[in-house]
């Protein structure tokens, strides 16, 4: 199964920025752990 560009780029920037916040908020790690990991799934 194949999905658009435009939904593969909205994942990727999603992706970026949880990453960013993780890196930024220590205190929210988990947080935003637990979201990358869903973004990163979208991606399977």
């Amino acid at each position: 199964e194949t999905i658009s560009t435009e939904t593969f780029h909205m994942i990727q920037r999603q992706m970026e920025q949880y990453y960013e916040n993780m890196t930024m908020d220590k205190k929210k790690i988990p947080y935003w752990s637990r979201r990358l990991h869903l973004a990163l799934k979208a991606y399977q």
